[in-house]
């Protein structure tokens, strides 16, 4: 038995609005295919409001898709939101991008590859609960985030096209086999799951790495044709199982049409409608084939569950007698009509059935539902089919070795342009702007662009640069402008702007940090490896002669590996390495503000790992953040930025931090009995000003000069929301100012700088607070007798044996009581009693109003 009472409290309405290019409702007509005759678009905005009230939840930034375990999220469960998101943008669903951008910051927050490949369950907004990728989620990640560059560009906070080119670099690298499928994460492969294989987003990446003029491009066209391929193979009866081998045979995880399975038929129905791809209508056809055998054509709530796939006929195939008119099973076959005219009367049966479902059960089927039915009605366009050649833009940016010019790399080949074409760029040095900052341009070829530094103009070792462009004659060959770019980073390539680890001229053990070079073998772990030489207490490494680029030393290591010894033999590769400290016994280093770290490579392939603390102590986690360098006959420079450092997968994930790092190392594995050598050469920490001889580092306090600057360029001084104060504006200038000094100091100590960076994110911190905000808007005072601001009435109510006093109905009134809040004279308020019945949940009481009059929908976007 509880007693309740409630009290209600205001709220303030306010509505962002952002443009698209193809906002919803579209209703197109694909290039192949047919869509439902009469597609309820209405009905899709109703279940669209429900599905974004009822399942998105936002912490800050981060955004997320609430699981059926509501506590949890799911990697497939932020796909599907931001999938939805962009393709139901428009005036109306004014917050569709807002949150599309707080589920990838989520994405992001969550993920362990450099960035790129979320864990596929996290608990709320804290942790991660079972780790290791899902390809699906990434694949429809990926699909959105291309989507995304086309329904609102890509020059806001998340550079969308970039984004996705990144991460189908991922996982064309880690999660696809070397037979051209996909695995179902990247951490393993026993299985195979058939609706990972999502044709429809392989096709549209294929077109999208061409005319966005990806430079980090894939090979996508044999994982397309090997995955059409696998579906054939995997489809049993016109269906296809959860799990199966990579053959298509049956596997222990699964092999019925279950709840994973149900959308297969739906994304193979998708690529044809894109592409028109022979084998999806087959492959469709056969499904056809299977409901018009099973009586299914004109009966979608019998759609549901089948065992017994692998039978010898349709008639085998058993009806498990689960999920029966679910959304899941009902639109995913259903959408396989789609390949077929002759069935439209089937489709529109499909169609209007599965619009008019409320599904109640968990997040999956309402979320499945729209997307289903964002695609039979024709809501689901392609923008890359038959599209005009995308803007050229710039990908990376770098002064020369002497800082005189700045070299900018284009992805798509230009037109000579005009040297005058220079005045259109913007320089920045340490947040400050450089007036006259460029003599001209020239192209070094056809896409990279060369502009010449004013003499007046000095770039030093630790500067911070970033160039801006706006559009003016600069174009690609295919006679599009160069695209806006705002505060490109430049990376400073003046000698002094890296700080040595080694250049082994010396021949000792001891590195230019001062800490020691060794080496190590597997032995610990019952191998057999060998290693020249072994480095111990009492034998130190020694360089030896040859370096790289004429020099007289290097470091090297001869090998030869053994069998693993023990109760399991060769459970694990057998392995050797060479490595060295950043700081005297095992002291870490912070390599902040550093980009990437080079070396110079010849020999064995090998993998580089980077040792933080959680690699360190009794509860060590030895899935280090590790890059493969692939083998070298000759000295070969290697550079490897950061971001493309990853775990594989198998142990706890963490994040890359570079505040404590303590070594570097190089480790050769391979089969037992394989020789080799690894000669390393010339090791420097990128965009990190030498360490021995520079002064504090201002990496912090220069993002926060740039910050408050960028907030200043875009505050509007006034009264009206979304205004700042004039005083306001005043007194972060001043703060800028004051840490601008700071920074041009050179004599500054490092206390001076960092006392500068928490002073200036105090004064945004400040100047965020003193936004104009829209005033509140009372929708219940409880003053009006029954009745709220909204002209809306009170009620209450109680179900089954359960009580409420008092209790409203239509000759009856809501009735307030005296006493509310902050000394008001009335309140709304209720006693009840919830009865313990063998029904216990549905026993319920409870008071409420409506929004509207009569009950509708009511926009409290912004609130």
């Amino acid at each position: 038995m509880r007693k309740t009472s409630l009290v209600f409290l205001c709220v303030a309405f306010a509505t962002l609005v952002f443009g698209q290019n193809f906002p919803f409702p579209q209703n197109v007509t694909y290039p192949y295919g047919i869509t439902a005759d009469a597609p309820d678009n209405n009905r899709i905005q109703t279940l669209y409001s429900t599905w974004n009230s009822s399942f998105y939840e936002e912490s800050g930034t981060l955004g997320r898709i609430k699981f059926d375990e509501t506590q949890y999220t799911v990697s497939e469960g932020i796909a599907y939101g931001m999938l939805i998101y962009v393709y139901m943008s428009n005036s109306t669903n004014s917050t569709a991008r807002t949150r599309f951008d707080k589920l990838y910051n989520y994405y992001k927050r969550f993920s362990t590859q450099g960035g790129y490949l979320m864990d596929w369950k996290i608990s709320g907004f804290s942790s991660v609960n079972l780790s290791g990728s899902a390809t699906d989620a990434d694949l429809d990640v990926a699909l959105a985030l291309a989507l995304a560059h086309k329904q609102w560009g890509s020059n806001g906070t998340i550079n969308y096209i970039q984004e996705t080119e990144n991460l189908l670099a991922k996982i064309r690298d880690l999660q696809v086999d070397g037979n051209n499928i996909f695995k179902p994460g990247h951490h393993w492969n026993e299985s195979k799951n058939p609706c990972y294989f999502t044709t429809a987003s392989i096709g549209l990446f294929i077109q999208a790495q061409t005319q966005e003029g990806f430079t980090n491009t894939r090979n996508w066209n044999n994982v397309y044709s090997a995955s059409h391929t696998f579906l054939k193979n995997s489809q049993r009866n016109g269906l296809w199982p959860d799990w199966c081998t990579a053959s298509g045979g049956q596997d222990s995880r699964g092999s019925n049409f279950y709840w994973d399975a149900c959308r297969t038929p739906w994304r193979v129905a998708w690529d044809y409608v894109w592409f028109g791809t022979t084998q999806s209508k087959e492959m469709c056809n056969n499904s056809i084939a299977f409901m018009s055998a099973k009586n299914l054509l004109n009966n979608p709530g019998s759609v549901g569950a089948y065992s017994n796939l692998y039978g010898s006929s349709y008639s085998s195939v058993s009806d498990q007698g689960e999920g029966k008119g679910n959304s899941c099973f009902v639109g995913g076959l259903g959408a396989a009509l789609m390949v077929d005219a002759t069935k439209q009367a089937n489709l529109n049966t499909f169609y209007t059935y599965l619009k008019n479902k409320n599904e109640t059960w968990g997040y999956y089927a309402p979320t499945i539902q729209i997307l289903y039915l964002l695609t039979m009605s024709g809501n689901m366009p392609n923008p890359y089919a038959n599209a005009a050649p995308a803007a050229p833009r710039i990908v990376d940016a770098e002064t020369n070795a002497a800082g005189t010019q700045i070299i900018l790399s284009v992805n798509k080949d230009l037109t000579t342009p005009a040297s005058t074409q220079a005045s259109n760029f913007t320089l920045r040095i340490n947040t400050i702007t450089q007036s006259s900052a460029f003599t001209g341009l020239s192209m070094q070829n056809a896409s990279t662009i060369q502009l010449n530094l004013s003499s007046s103009i000095e770039i030093v070792p630790g500067d911070i640069i970033t160039i801006s462009y706006t559009p003016g004659t600069i174009q690609s060959t295919e006679g599009v402008k160069l695209e806006t770019t705002a505060n490109q980073a430049v990376t400073n390539r003046l000698a002094g702007n890296s700080t040595l680890v080694d250049d082994c001229e010396d021949g000792d053990n001891i590195n230019s940090l001062g800490g020691a070079w060794f080496t190590y073998n597997d032995a610990d772990d019952s191998g057999t490896s060998t290693v020249i030489p072994l480095t111990s207490n009492l034998v130190e490494f020694e360089m030896t002669a040859g370096g790289a680029n004429s020099s007289v030393k290097a470091a090297k290591i001869s090998y030869t590996l053994g069998k693993m010894l023990g109760t399991a033999p060769n459970q694990y590769n057998p392995f050797v390495g060479i490595g060295t400290q950043l700081g005297a016994e095992d002291t870490p280093m912070d390599i902040t503000g550093s980009t990437a770290i080079s070396f110079y490579h010849k020999g064995s392939a090998c993998v580089l790992e980077i040792h933080l603390p959680e690699n360190m102590g009794a509860n060590a986690n030895y899935d280090t953040y590790a890059y493969n360098v692939p083998a070298h006959t000759t000295w070969t420079k290697v550079e490897v930025p950061w971001i493309e450092f990853t775990q594989a997968g198998w142990g706890d994930a963490y994040t890359l931090d570079l505040t404590e790092v303590y070594k570097f190392q190089w480790k050769v594995t391979n089969t037992s009995n394989s020789t080799g050598e690894l000669w390393l050469d010339n090791i420097v920490l990128e965009g990190l000003a030498g360490q021995t001889s520079t002064g504090p580092n201002k990496t912090e306090l220069i993002a926060a000069i740039t910050t408050a600057q960028d907030k200043i360029d875009n505050a509007v001084a006034g009264t009206a929301p979304g205004n700042y104060p004039q005083s306001a504006i005043t007194s972060l200038n001043t703060a800028i100012n004051t840490a601008q000094a700071v920074a041009s100091n050179t004599e500054a100590t490092q206390t001076e700088v960092d006392q500068a960076a928490s002073n200036l994110n105090n004064a945004i911190a400040i100047f965020n607070a003193a936004q104009i905000t829209p005033p509140n808007t009372i929708i219940a005072d409880c003053e009006d007798e029954n009745m709220t601001k909204l002209l809306t009435y009170w009620y209450s109510y109680a179900a089954g044996s359960s009580t409420i006093v008092p209790l409203a109905s239509e000759t009856t009134p809501f009735v307030m009581t005296a006493g509310g809040a902050n000394g008001t004279a009335h309140a709304a308020s209720v006693t009840g009693q919830l009865v313990n019945t063998a029904d216990p949940d549905y026993e319920s009481a409870g008071i409420g109003f409506a929004l509207l009059e009569p009950e509708a929908n009511y926009d409290l976007t912004g609130a």
